[in-house]
């Protein structure tokens, strides 16, 4: 429940309304008739009238120079290096095989768990060889896999993962 206003306040809320009212109309009418931009609209009218506009011809342009130029600008190696990115050299797949020359996969494994382990010969002449398991380098090279018919080598290049298999003799 709102308490009751006494009628004289309420007469006064609306007198001073009223006022703050007439008062904001007296204040744009003044400022409208009071314009500080009109002065300077008519003198900016007064000198753009003076001017008279004239019709000149105009040559054509002659096309002859454009195209000198453009050659001339063609031609400037040194300006074109410095814009144009050189043009990308095309991606080079690396010879896995090449890397993996002699390398000979054996038969032979151990398993131990999960992992399997095969003997590895580096060379023809190497009679001992080597055990690896997935993982290992070979010559720059990651054993990827190990199944029963070949060994999977891969190396990653340039974001790219390339691979090369091995038979197992």
């Amino acid at each position: 429940m709102t308490p009751a206003v006494s009628s004289s306040a309420t007469r006064t809320i609306l007198t001073v309304c009223v006022l703050w009212g007439v008062t904001s109309l007296i204040s744009i009418g003044w400022n409208a008739a009071r314009n500080p931009m009109a002065a300077r609209e008519r003198a900016l009218e007064s000198r753009l009238s003076s001017i008279q506009i004239v019709d000149e011809d105009l040559p054509e342009p002659d096309q002859a120079p454009l195209k000198e130029q453009r050659d001339a600008i063609v031609q400037k190696t040194a300006l074109w290096k410095a814009l144009v990115a050189p043009a990308a050299k095309p991606e080079s797949k690396p010879d896995l095989l090449e890397k993996l020359a002699g390398v000979q996969v054996g038969r032979q494994q151990i398993a131990k768990g999960d992992a399997i382990s095969i003997k590895i010969r580096m060379a023809p002449e190497d009679r001992q060889g080597r055990w690896v398991t997935v993982g290992d380098k070979i010559n720059g090279l990651t054993i990827k896999e190990i199944r029963p018919d070949a060994v999977v080598f891969s190396v990653k290049q340039d974001g790219k993962e390339y691979t090369a298999e091995l038979p197992r003799k």
